[in-house]
């Protein structure tokens, strides 16, 4: 049996206690969020490229104080927010028709302060996080001290080369670490319909499971 090498992401939670200039620069990105929302929802017709092309301008003259990869970020959150927000409609729609006919015309609001910082904002130099608020100021987060055993596992594993997102409470750290994918000597290809999964082994046998008793459960519940 022959392997591959492959990569898996794996998130480690460090809590924190927010520094008053992130937890400022956080409370900018929900602003900024909250008043793009608008904007992006009245052109539709906008790409999520079009979308930041058009706004980035906005951004960067509204929040000067903040280094231009912010800009980037406080459009991806913006984004996320409205991905969220279509999703959570169309469940709605499907499952709760009053539901769907109270948040439709509603307009989706950023609440939470989180956001996901492009790469160029920060970097770690030993066990330091430095933060890039503005392109004269940095924030340092000593990490020495981190409690979490696969904090130091999972960055020895990926070099060191990690996604990090900021709550108020904690950073969340997303390591690309390498694993060792198993190539089995048999397979299985199966085609999931919700009445049932329908499949064929790779020695030609064919059968299907019966998934309405699933369906059910979840019929129950959104009801």
């Amino acid at each position: 049996m022959s392997a591959r090498p492959a990569y898996a992401i794996r998130s480690v939670v460090v809590p924190i206690a927010l520094d008053p200039r992130l937890r400022d620069a956080l409370l900018d990105v929900r602003s900024a969020v909250n008043s793009l929302i608008p904007d992006w929802r009245s052109h539709p017709e906008d790409s999520r490229f079009d979308a930041i092309k058009r706004t980035y301008s906005w951004t960067r003259a509204h929040y000067p104080h903040l280094a231009s990869p912010w800009a980037v970020s406080i459009a991806n959150e913006t984004s996320a927010t409205l991905n969220s927000w279509d999703r959570q409609l169309r469940r709605a729609k499907r499952f709760d028709a009053r539901k769907w006919e109270r948040l439709r015309l509603q307009v989706p609001r950023r609440s939470r302060l989180k956001v996901s910082l492009q790469r160029e904002l920060y970097r770690m130099k030993g066990r330091i996080l430095d933060i890039t608020l503005h392109k004269n100021r940095h924030l340092l987060v000593d990490l020495s001290g981190a409690r979490n055993p696969l904090f130091e596992k999972y960055g020895m594993l990926s070099g060191w080369e990690f996604g990090l997102a900021i709550t108020d409470r904690a950073l969340v750290f997303q390591f690309r670490v390498p694993r060792t994918v198993h190539l089995a000597p048999e397979s299985v290809g199966v085609d999931v319909n919700m009445p049932s999964a329908d499949f064929v082994t790779s020695d030609g046998h064919m059968g299907a499971i019966d998934l309405r008793p699933i369906t059910a459960i979840q019929g129950a519940m959104a009801r």
